[in-house]
């Protein structure tokens, strides 16, 4: 047992200076290691699963759970240890949005792993990051304040914990909190310790504007394609009409441009978003799916099953022989055709500063893998 521990902790040491960016899980047959977007081995196969897997585009991190044996641990994006090879918990998950914090659990109760350190002990049913590198702690729904220390601030006795910030008290400064029960406030003080990353970053939502028509200019636009089409349907806030002459025959007319964007011989149109700043129309004839660009120009070619766009995983899911396969928006590389079972999720990391990597999960006949948007598959059946 000892010497099986010491062999999967030398893999940490001898592959750490490799990679550049973020591993990405690799699988051949059933054991798993980790590779480079172009599918190059970085980390040799030596685990029997790597279950949940985790990108930070914000903090540029990654964390990555893993089974080798009966030993459940976390590898972060350089396959540096997380969470211990030898831990005492039950399960482990990892944080949606912020993947240096692990939550690690022990007879129903959660805690908190960084870095190989235990910041919060599972002794709570919530635990979340707060200011002050402390965390907030929750049991039976009352909420108290741990620091990093783990000593307890406030008591677990309160409905809302809040932070007010730094203050000077007796010529110290103090981060203060304040802590409100039945309505009641109380202040609390404690050392000031800014942790790496816990600064509130807000950002600028950007405001997107749309032509705008006026309702006597809806109707003239209206007047005008009705002696052109038999079937006109206006959609002003999207800028189009969807035309033909007949309910089988459509395509689609710029209220901007006053020009056609879609010849009117389609079954079906439907405005789907839009690819570097070109709009994007899914488009049915004869009974398969495309997609076409404003210009006629193909996008998805009219050959498919079904075609949906996913605005969780931000792509188009294409479907061919009971096949999926996707095609991703903004990206250099070409669709990657139906072979697989099913996409299960997707996930980005940044590679550069001008570049976001996307990863795709997707099902197998044996088993779940992983393939790139480049449409190289980290895996080997």
């Amino acid at each position: 047992m000892l010497l099986r521990f010491f062999s999967i902790v030398a893999l940490f040491f001898v592959s750490n200076v490799f990679s550049q960016t973020p591993l990405i899980p690799y699988r051949d047959g059933k054991a798993w290691g980790f590779c480079d977007t172009l599918g190059k081995v970085i980390v040799k196969p030596y685990l029997d699963t790597i279950h949940d897997v985790r990108y930070d585009g914000f903090f540029k991190k990654a964390a990555f759970v893993v089974r080798k044996g009966n030993n459940k641990f976390v590898v972060n994006e350089n396959n540096q240890l997380v969470v211990p090879i030898l831990n005492k918990y039950d399960s482990i998950k990892l944080k949606p949005f912020d993947v240096r914090y692990v939550e690690v659990y022990k007879k129903g109760k959660l805690g908190i792993v960084r870095e190989l350190v235990e910041k919060v002990p599972c002794l709570y049913d919530e635990v979340v990051v707060a200011a002050n590198a402390s965390y907030y702690v929750y049991l039976d729904q009352k909420c108290g304040l741990l620091n990093e220390k783990k000593k307890l601030v406030i008591p677990i006795q309160f409905d809302e914990i809040y932070p007010i910030g730094e203050e000077m008290i007796n010529r110290k400064t103090l981060f203060a909190w304040e802590a409100i029960k039945n309505d009641k406030v109380q202040k609390f003080f404690d050392n000031v310790k800014i942790e790496d990353g816990q600064d509130m970053v807000v950002g600028l939502k950007e405001m997107v504007g749309s032509t705008y028509f006026s309702e006597n200019k809806i109707k003239e636009i209206q007047s005008m394609l009705s002696k052109q089409y038999a079937f006109v349907e206006i959609n002003e806030y999207e800028g189009i009409a969807i035309v033909g002459n007949s309910k089988d025959r459509l395509g689609v007319y710029s209220l901007a441009k006053k020009e056609l964007l879609i010849e009117p011989k389609y079954e079906f149109v439907a405005l789907e978003g839009e690819d570097a700043a070109a709009l994007l129309f899914k488009v049915k004839l004869n009974s398969k799916w495309g997609v076409l660009k404003e210009n006629n120009q193909v996008y998805l070619p009219i050959k498919y099953d079904s075609v949906v766009f996913d605005s969780s995983l931000n792509l188009f899911l294409i479907e061919q022989e009971r096949k999926i396969g996707f095609k991703i928006k903004n990206t250099i590389y070409p669709t990657v055709e139906p072979k697989y079972l099913k996409v299960i999720d997707k996930q980005n990391f940044q590679v550069n500063d001008a570049w976001n990597f996307s990863l795709i999960q997707v099902q197998t006949s044996k088993g779940y893998g992983f393939v790139g948007e480049n449409g190289i598959e980290y895996f080997k059946d």
